[in-house]
């Protein structure tokens, strides 16, 4: 499944532009409104809330992987494996 995945973000990246995705001018407006709102804090603040985007697609990523890998096999196996309540059968 990761070797599919994989595979298909190479040939999109090969044959698509998508160069465009890759701008981090977001991030640079990021930092200046940061540093405009935070000028008096301490550093340490500022580079705190630096980091808060990057927290938070760690944890999103975190999230998603607990969710397909832990509740989803769980209610697959539950839905698979558990008995039928048939009327016939329970007699």
């Amino acid at each position: 499944m990761s070797f599919a995945a994989l595979f298909i973000a190479l040939l999109i990246e090969r044959f698509f532009d998508c160069s465009h995705l890759r701008n981090w001018a977001w991030y640079a407006k990021y930092q200046r409104m940061v540093a405009q709102k935070l000028s008096g804090q301490s550093p340490y603040v500022v580079l705190a809330a630096l980091a808060v985007p990057f927290l938070n697609a760690a944890a999103d990523k975190y999230r998603q992987e607990y969710l397909i890998f832990s509740i989803f096999p769980f209610r697959a196996e539950t839905y698979c494996l558990w008995r039928r309540r048939d009327p016939d059968v329970m007699k």
